[in-house]
């Protein structure tokens, strides 16, 4: 079974939320704070993958920051999770994120195993 998220995100709003350390803090790992460089068009990309893998996963993560969002050795996003958050394992997990003008949106394609 295939399931997606998707989330987007108006730049001028959000940049005034990473403005908030409990909010940085809540939502973002440290690597992430670190990677993004204060860049509120980066870490709203994250925030988007983020919320897509939500709304697809149908996870149970109770801190934002226990989802990591890195990027592997060709530049491509992607997600690091616990299975335990889940209510299925996953086969595969898939995002991107897109930027245009003052918006930015995250995608997330999920496969689960056939039930039953």
């Amino acid at each position: 079974m295939m399931t997606c998220g998707t989330d987007l995100i108006h730049l001028p709003g959000f940049g005034e939320r990473v403005k908030n350390p409990d909010f940085l803090n809540r939502s973002f790992t440290a690597h992430e704070l670190s990677e993004a460089r204060g860049s509120a068009r980066k870490l709203a990309g994250i925030f988007c993958v983020k919320e897509a893998f939500f709304k697809a996963s149908g996870a149970k993560i109770k801190r934002w920051a226990d989802l990591e969002v890195y990027r592997d050795e060709a530049g491509r996003p992607r997600i690091r999770f616990s299975s335990e958050d889940l209510p299925n394992a996953p086969i595969s997990v898939d995002c991107s994120i897109s930027h245009d003008g003052d918006y930015v949106l995250g995608f997330v394609v999920i496969e689960f195993a056939e039930k039953g």
